[in-house]
């Protein structure tokens, strides 16, 4: 078995959804009469807030030879082996409240989570999208040390 080095969790506001799914659920139930409201708004209302800010929830794990990213919910598992790459680039979300590079001028954001370039030597190139807590892309520049840099 691999000795995991770093797990990184998904956002704390995928708990938040669930909690709130729940809530707008029972409210919805309690209060409608017509069933066809019901059903429409308990799948509209978490599916898009779902869309929007959570699409792209991870876990990642990372071992002496891959990083596994496990997407939620858990249906697809992506693993990346450190041998082959040359360097990682970059991108991230509206959401980084410490990188003063990319402020929130506007209301609505639009992008919610955080993009991995990843160059492998024979010169593929691979995007890949995450969103994990805030702090989490902190520890993956710091795992990946000077093989990481910002896309520009």
């Amino acid at each position: 078995m691999d000795v995991i080095k770093l797990k990184i969790k998904p956002p704390i506001l995928l708990y938040i959804w669930i909690l709130g799914f729940l809530f707008i659920c029972y409210n919805i139930i309690k209060s409608a009469d017509n069933v066809k409201i019901i059903l429409i708004l308990i799948v509209l209302i978490p599916g898009l807030l779902y869309y929007y800010f959570l699409r792209y929830s991870c876990s990642i794990e990372f071992n002496k030879e891959k990083m596994i990213i496990k997407y939620i919910p858990y249906l697809f598992k992506l693993e990346i082996a450190y041998e082959n790459i040359q360097y990682i680039e970059y991108y991230r979300g509206f959401y980084s409240i410490t990188d003063k590079n990319h402020p929130v001028n506007d209301f609505i954001p639009k992008i919610c989570y955080d993009s991995l370039f990843i160059t492998y030597e024979n010169s593929v190139k691979e995007e890949i999208k995450i969103n994990v807590r805030i702090g989490g892309f902190k520890k993956i520049k710091l795992f990946f040390g000077n093989k990481i840099k910002e896309k520009k």
